[in-house]
């Protein structure tokens, strides 16, 4: 292989595996997460269990839904905020407060966006 055609096929690499990534940093609702242990949000107690968590978007602000099946078991409000790296796994993040466990964020998977979910 030719110095060009190898720069021109790493190129496309490059390109390809990029593009794949912007496509995964747009997270769309709903997404599936795992929550490992009780915990509390928007003052409903959620047992541990699968979640679809949702959100409708009006600026920054979100309002998030989280179901089991069809039938939403908890709603809160947040903030949809951008950091600096995308975070390498998905999770829904607890916080200790008044010696119970808060739902705080929920990070998407090679997303830099994240939710932070009010009073975090």
């Amino acid at each position: 292989m030719t110095t060009r055609k190898a720069r021109a096929a790493a190129s496309a690499v490059v390109f390809i595996l990029s593009m794949a990534g912007l496509a995964r940093a747009d997270v769309k609702p709903p997404v599936k997460m795992p929550l490992l242990q009780p915990a509390t949000v928007g003052g409903t107690d959620l047992a541990p269990g699968a979640y679809a968590i949702s959100w409708t978007q009006a600026g920054e602000n979100v309002k998030v839904t989280f179901a089991r099946g069809k039938k939403v078991v908890a709603e809160t409000t947040g903030k949809l905020v951008e950091r600096e790296k995308p975070s390498s796994y998905g999770a829904i993040v607890t916080r200790r407060d008044g010696g119970k466990d808060v739902v705080s964020e929920i990070l998407f998977e090679s997303s830099k966006r994240v939710i932070v979910l009010q009073g975090s």
